[in-house]
């Protein structure tokens, strides 16, 4: 599942009838579970992902730097930090793993936000409600 169609998912699910709010406020525990379980799915794809990318850093490392045990040939010191920063970063199937890992972290950041305004939308609801009590003379 892309970043994408959570995002048109959620704008969909997001919405709230005003003129229903007490089944707005039952739908609630579903949504919750709609969204955690894809935020737990798309959470161990994170992991493995992570997982997968100190793997291939190592196996990298080992092509770009160690070839033959020594750094590359130039004039110029750097440090080993240096090195990964400026050789190893720069690998071109390494910054593919790191582009897919960074959507995942933003997939990931982005349905947790998601489940914390469900979290809140029961407080949301109420405030609704307590507003048109209020404009209604009754609260």
């Amino acid at each position: 599942m892309t970043i994408d169609e959570i995002m048109t998912m959620w704008e969909n699910d997001s919405h709230i009838d005003d003129t229903d709010l007490d089944n707005e406020s039952l739908k609630i525990p579903n949504l919750h579970q709609k969204y955690l379980n894809i935020y737990s799915k798309e959470k161990r794809k994170l992991s493995d992902l992570k997982t997968h990318w100190k793997v291939l850093f190592q196996q990298r490392w080992e092509v770009v730097i160690s070839k033959s045990g020594k750094a590359p040939e130039h004039n110029i010191r750097l440090s080993k930090t240096e090195l990964e920063k400026y050789y190893v970063a720069a690998d071109e199937p390494l910054q593919k793993a790191e582009k897919i890992l960074n959507e995942q972290e933003a997939k990931v950041e982005y349905l947790s936000k998601v489940l914390s305004i469900i979290e809140n939308r029961s407080f949301h609801i109420n405030n609704a409600i307590t507003w048109r009590k209020f404009v209604a003379g009754l609260g």
